[in-house]
């Protein structure tokens, strides 16, 4: 009787234990599915770029047009030169947009317009004023030559093997504290550009981000005056490089331009290349191709577990028509049978 019951509980608690494994291959069905469909994906960049480029389309380029921008420095005054020819393809976006999952409209080219000059640049203080058509002032500026920002070995990523601490920093151009632990670097301004917008009949710097241009959070160098042109460097109107240079190009674009979109909703891709780089971003497939994957292994394993529960079934049943078939057999027998 007390073997009976040990072999009914241990049955029991192999059934439970069975059930409970055979749900998770579903719970990892559902929860890759959801995964797949969960997050911003090429489709939805392409819809808010083609949105955001509305307004340059729409007057935003022609109103920008025939402006005479002028930069006073140590050197005298100079005119902004107008850009408005196209180099390279698909501009401003660098992307086809044509690829599998891609809405049919495609993406909206736009014509160029920037204006541009370059100035002599010193490693010490640099004092320039931009100034409007009318001659009123943009920006008063006096700023360095470079940039000094530093990296922990939290940001190094070598807290549990500092041996490599000061590899990480040599690689970044910087210098490694061992006493403070700090890694220093210096970068140097190679370009430069300002975003403006027309208020009260004058152009004046965008400070109030009126195109709403997404924040890049992933960049932490250096704090961001937000008066730039470039995804990347979370808009910050100076862009800094590695190696130093005499001759800095700025330049003025509209708040409006497609240019910044572009940037925007291709996390600074579009800025970076001059053909095709697929910048948008890979398509929905490409991008969670891993989760299909998992939904297949998912649904295999619950096959699996289909087989095996039938084969259980099947056993079962065997098992129990041979314990009928003995027993019929038992019954029968007239030796087993004879009374005493």
């Amino acid at each position: 009787m007390a073997n009976k019951e040990y072999s009914s509980r241990l049955n029991e608690f192999w059934h439970s234990l069975a059930a409970t494994f055979s749900v998770v291959p579903v719970l990892m069905v559902i929860g890759f599915s959801v995964t797949y469909f969960i997050g911003t994906f090429r489709p939805d960049y392409i819809r808010k770029y083609n949105k955001a480029v509305e307004p340059w389309l729409n007057g935003g380029r022609e109103a920008f047009d025939n402006n005479n921008f002028t930069i006073v420095d140590s050197s005298g005054v100079e005119i902004f030169k107008k850009i408005d020819k196209v180099s390279g393809t698909y501009y401003p976006m660098r992307d086809s947009c044509h690829k599998p999952g891609d809405p049919k409209e495609g993406c909206k080219e736009t014509g160029l317009l920037y204006y541009d000059e370059d100035f002599i640049w010193m490693k010490q203080k640099n004092h320039y004023i931009l100034r409007d058509t009318d001659g009123s002032v943009i920006l008063d500026n006096t700023v360095d030559g470079t940039l000094n920002y530093t990296r922990s070995a939290e940001k190094l990523g070598c807290v549990k093997h500092p041996e490599y601490c000061e590899e990480r920093c040599d690689e970044m151009g910087g210098y490694w504290d061992v006493t403070a632990r700090l890694c220093t670097i210096e970068v140097y301004a190679d370009n430069i550009c300002y975003r403006v917008v027309k208020k009260d009949g004058h152009w004046v710097l965008d400070k109030d981000n009126e195109q709403k241009l997404p924040q890049n959070k992933a960049f932490s160098m250096y704090p961001s005056d937000g008066l730039g042109c470039d995804y990347g460097n979370n808009w910050n109107s100076i862009h800094y490089g590695k190696k130093p240079i005499s001759d800095v190009r700025v330049q003025i674009r509209s708040s409006l331009d497609s240019y910044l979109m572009a940037s925007a909703y291709t996390r600074s891709c579009s800025n970076d290349n001059t053909l095709d780089k697929g910048c948008f971003g890979l398509t929905h497939f490409e991008e969670k191709h891993w989760c299909i994957i998992w939904i297949y292994i998912s649904c295999g394993l619950i096959g699996v577990e289909i087989l095996l529960y039938l084969f259980y079934v099947l056993i079962g049943k065997l098992k129990y028509r041979a314990a009928v078939k003995a027993s019929e057999a038992k019954t029968a027998d007239p030796l087993l049978n004879a009374s005493v």
